[in-house]
């Protein structure tokens, strides 16, 4: 079954991918713009990550020019996920870490203001484990914004 996007859908995800308020009430504001309830903004937003439309909903650290970030991947046994994806998140230079279908099944990206202090990070997890680690460094940095238009 395909899902038929409304306008009304389009300008909320348009609103959540490219302005999201950053105040004390965000969804508030965002009802408020669409002339819809804050109950209705959050119900949608949950309808359209299930039916795989939003595959994502969180936020996009943007590297700075003067920092350093790698994406990494590990190949972790599926009984030992949730606890290496805790001692991932346990890092404070992790900024994102999500679980894939691949044999490296756990991909985060981590971003450090030094290569070293990256490079630290990275040979510290590894004391604290025994699974293969791929390191991807950022070497160029891209951005885009999707809008979606009828």
């Amino acid at each position: 079954m395909t899902l038929k996007l409304s306008d009304k859908d389009i300008a909320l995800i348009n609103r959540v991918q490219n302005n999201f308020p950053l105040c004390e009430r965000p969804f508030e504001a965002i009802a408020e713009g669409l002339g819809e309830s804050t109950k209705w903004v959050i119900n949608r937003l949950k309808e359209l990550e299930e039916a795989k439309v939003i595959s994502r909903f969180g936020s996009v650290v943007k590297r700075k020019n003067d920092s350093f970030s790698t994406l990494a991947a590990l190949k972790v046994p599926h009984e030992r996920v949730k606890d290496i994806a805790h001692l991932v998140n346990s890092y404070n230079e992790v900024t994102h870490n999500y679980l894939r279908e691949h044999d490296y099944n756990l991909w985060f990206v981590v971003q450090s203001n030094s290569e070293k202090k990256l490079q630290a990070v990275l040979e510290d997890l590894s004391q604290h484990m025994d699974f293969p680690m791929l390191n991807l460094p950022v070497l160029e940095s891209y951005h885009s914004d999707m809008v979606i238009t009828l």
